[in-house]
């Protein structure tokens, strides 16, 4: 009895106590923390917590009480929360694409089943009638020309998307740093005068096709003013849809587009706070912590609750900001944040990044995207090497020292056809050369449907990411030198 009562105290004094599964846990780490947060706010009177939606931003007013009461300061204009203006838009119910070889129509091609327009490149009516311009995969840069010979001003470019499986032709498209994504392609046929592209999606976008067509279907938002130049229109169609329909009429074909957009003014929310640093002159400098809180909404009458994206990674940026405001000794500030319009081309960060004045002096960025499915021993670590060696070794050295994560780096993969270091915050702040890493499990069974809910998230796995992420804040919030962007 008496030894069993001194392993017990052992235990507790080490600040060590065992999960259920028999793992070691940070004593630091209230699980019950998690799972209150969590639940809360994916209860379904959230409904799905829309980008821009009167839901988004109660989930932000939620998110910001829980900031005030850990013991976070405002961080800007003495509010917890950052509202900013979006124009959504939806494609008009009578936009349509149609194809025919200048005798008949090509039957049997439907909207969202089979193509659907992006609508970020609609610029108010377009009524294009025009021949179709094969141009291979679309690229025009030094060595590699697809448009050689092609004359495509004022027509309709047809392309493959991804990359050409030839060796040769991707040994040079990597040398030259090129990322042949939808975007590259639809600039580089406007660059050329192009009236219009269609993308043949390639495997790695097809792979589920209704979580992609949702794209198509759900409001999309950018910033007011930020309307496309010009008349132009781009669109993606489904590669057996191609093989089906157009390939046998490639060379005699022309197209037909008709779209409108439907507009409004609405309003997006960042809930940030600061825990503030200790040191006298370092204070002014910025580690963050950063989730998404926004997700689908309602979609066909379901609800789409994003338990584990993103409020996985939102309860644990609550858990960090309590356990970083006890412990109490970080001398850089460290900012709390949840961005609003993550699902929406990640414009809340895009939005914080460039109207935070303090952004210069941010030393490094942690952003917890997907943490509570998969293998509770393994995360995807991604982007922690892009600027630099430093914060690729702080994680490790972190990781050896604490959870034992076996990291993996797949997506750092510079040919990643899944384009992952590009689809989450923390790229807005490495664009403006903030160290990164980013946490992300990688699961796809219930990605962007209505089955990720709270009750298939593993809590002790989100745990060890808050532990991960706490330490490394005050690691990098003690250094006595900004994570570096060299390489030694």
């Amino acid at each position: 009895m008496r030894l069993k009562i001194l392993l017990l105290i052992n235990m507790i004094f080490t600040g060590i106590v065992f999960a259920n599964s028999g793992q070691r846990q940070d004593s630091l780490v209230n699980v019950n923390n998690l799972r209150i947060d969590l639940e809360r706010l994916a209860d379904d009177s959230l409904k799905g917590r829309a980008t821009a939606s009167p839901d988004e931003k109660r989930a932000a007013l939620y998110i910001a009480q829980q900031m005030k009461n850990l013991g976070a300061k405002p961080l800007l204009d003495d509010s917890f929360i950052q509202s900013f203006p979006l124009e959504a838009f939806t494609m008009s119910p009578g936009s349509r694409l149609s194809f025919n070889t200048g005798e008949k129509e090509i039957e049997g091609l439907k909207i969202y089943d089979n193509y659907f327009f992006l609508k970020a490149y609609v610029k108010g009516n377009i009524d294009a009638e025009s021949d179709v311009v094969y141009a291979g995969y679309g690229i025009r840069e030094e060595g590699i020309d697809d448009y050689k010979d092609l004359e495509v001003s004022g027509k309709v470019v047809l392309v493959m998307g991804g990359m050409p499986s030839d060796p040769s032709v991707r040994d040079i498209i990597v040398s030259k740093g090129i990322t042949p994504d939808m975007a590259f392609k639809i600039r580089t046929a406007q660059r050329l005068g192009a009236r219009g592209i269609v993308i043949v999606t390639d495997s790695a976008n097809t792979a589920d096709w209704d979580r992609m067509k949702l794209r198509g279907i759900r409001p999309q938002h950018r910033f007011p003013g930020s309307k496309q130049k010009g008349e132009f229109f781009a669109a993606v169609l489904r590669p057996e849809a191609f093989r089906e329909f157009i390939e046998p009429a490639l060379s005699h074909l022309k197209v037909k587009a008709h779209s409108s957009l439907k507009t409004e003014i609405v309003n997006s929310y960042n809930a940030i706070g600061v825990i503030e640093g200790l040191d006298p002159v370092l204070k002014n400098e910025y580690v963050v912590l950063g989730a998404h809180h926004d997700h689908l909404g309602i979609i066909d009458g379901k609800i789409y609750n994003g338990a584990d994206d993103n409020l996985s990674g939102v309860a644990s940026v609550l858990e960090i900001g309590r356990i970083l405001k006890k412990l109490g000794g970080n001398k850089r500030s460290i900012i709390l944040i949840t961005h609003g319009s993550e699902e929406a081309l990640m414009l809340g960060s895009e939005y914080f990044v460039n109207h935070f004045d303090g952004i210069k002096n941010v030393s490094a960025m942690i952003n917890i995207d997907m943490v509570g499915r998969e293998n509770r021993d393994t995360i995807y670590a991604i982007g922690s090497a892009r600027l630099g060696s430093e914060m690729k070794n702080i994680l490790e050295e972190t990781n050896s020292q604490s959870v034992n994560f076996v990291l993996n780096y797949r997506f750092d993969d510079p040919n990643d056809p899944d384009r992952m270091y590009y689809r989450s915050d923390h790229y807005s702040y490495a664009q403006k050369g903030i160290p990164v890493v980013f946490f992300y499990d990688h699961m796809l069974k219930d990605y962007h449907k209505y089955t990720d809910d709270p009750e298939k998230i593993d809590f002790q796995k989100v745990a060890k990411i808050v532990e991960l992420s706490y330490k490394m804040a005050l690691k990098c919030s003690n250094m006595d030198h900004k994570v570096s962007v060299k390489n030694p």
